[in-house]
């Protein structure tokens, strides 16, 4: 298990007892006629070509962890709060 201190920095904990609780699907939110609208599974790459908006659901921020492990950097154009927020974005 990894576990972040009060200023953010990924440490181990394997000395922790875990138990799976759930496993949450990620998705992406784009516009109906955007090229990758019709797919089924889009690659981390294939995100990185359009801007990011990000969105501020708490300390930890699972996309921004998955970009930093493979040493993506999202153009970030903006940070939301609330979800709707950029599902209302024409």
């Amino acid at each position: 298990m990894s576990v972040f201190n009060e200023n953010l920095h990924y440490f181990s904990a394997s000395d922790l007892t875990t138990i799976h609780l759930q496993e949450d699907e990620m998705v992406a939110v784009m516009q109906v006629n955007h090229p990758l609208a019709s797919s089924t599974v889009v690659s981390l790459e294939e995100l990185l070509k359009d801007p990011y908006i990000r969105l501020d659901e708490g300390v930890i921020h699972e996309p921004l962890m998955i970009f930093k492990q493979y040493d993506f950097k999202p153009d970030t154009q903006y940070r939301v709060y609330d979800p709707y927020a950029i599902m209302s974005i024409k």
